[in-house]
């Protein structure tokens, strides 16, 4: 998969991206380790919580001490976002 990443990827490695969701703030980038192991590295308050990994199909993995969450994948910043911070299913209306 090397040299023909998606669009998204190539200019988040490019031009670090930020998104704010929710009132939490998101850097997306390119990672510090450079062994292509990890195409992206996600940031929040400057510390990575996870990682766009190279595989086929590309997948996000949280990191850090509490994270042993499988990766998921993930084919776009807005599903990335969706991973960090899962839009709440709105509850039925009660029928009284």
């Amino acid at each position: 998969m090397a040299g023909n990443h998606p669009f998204w990827v190539r200019l988040a490695r490019k031009e670090p991206q930020c998104a704010t969701v929710r009132g939490r703030v998101f850097e997306i980038g390119a990672p510090d380790e450079r062994d292509g192991a990890f195409l992206l590295t996600v940031w929040e308050k400057g510390r990575p919580v996870g990682h766009v990994l190279n595989l086929d199909p590309l997948v996000y993995k949280p990191c850090g001490p509490n994270h042993h969450a499988e990766p998921r994948p993930v084919d776009g910043v807005e599903a990335l976002l969706e991973l960090l911070v899962p839009q709440r299913t709105p509850l039925p209306p009660s029928s009284s």
